[in-house]
């Protein structure tokens, strides 16, 4: 079975440990499994022009994941009003060019990794990521093992105590 996520599933996996007991206990390959599930509805979504990054619209998407594995902690989305905020000035900075999803999508993927999401947080924001491309027409994001040190480095880079995405967003074309 192709499982092109398995490298994200693979970091959960990792980031599990701070789940349940200081172990993981959550499977990369059930993670890689249910994102696999998640990013084929996703796609259909998109495809209808139904993803949006309303905070209900990704609790559910992130609720639907986390319940679908077994010892994973439940969805919960934080920081609401900074959302709202950070939503708002996506929307007054939006530019038909498909390129843009790949500046707005950066700081999209950091807000939710480092201040909304409480589990699963790349994989979550990843897809959602992914699935706004598609429905704006851009190309798709596609990670490799070869990358995935650097978008973690890109990540990293965007959170505390700056959040600043810049780096990410002038990196995130090369998982196109």
């Amino acid at each position: 079975m192709d499982r092109p996520l398995l490298p994200i599933a693979t970091f959960e996996h990792m980031q599990s440990a701070n789940w349940v007991g200081g172990r993981p206990v959550v499977s990369n390959f059930d993670i890689c499994d249910g994102a696999m599930e998640i990013h084929a509805d996703l796609q259909e979504r998109a495809k209808a022009g139904r993803v949006s990054l309303s905070e209900k619209f990704i609790s559910e998407v992130h609720g639907k994941f986390s319940s679908r594995l077994e010892n994973c902690e439940q969805a919960m989305f934080r920081n609401s009003g900074e959302w709202l905020e950070f939503v708002g000035e996506i929307e007054k900075a939006a530019d038909p060019d498909p390129v843009t999803v790949f500046n707005s999508g950066a700081w999209i993927l950091s807000q939710l990794y480092w201040q909304h999401l409480n589990c699963l947080r790349l994989v979550t924001s990843w897809l959602i990521v992914d699935a706004l491309a598609l429905q704006e027409g851009s190309p798709r994001l596609q990670i490799r093992d070869r990358k995935l040190g650097r978008l973690l480095e890109d990540i990293s880079a965007s959170g505390p105590p700056l959040f600043d995405a810049e780096n990410a967003r002038g990196q995130l074309h090369k998982y196109a």
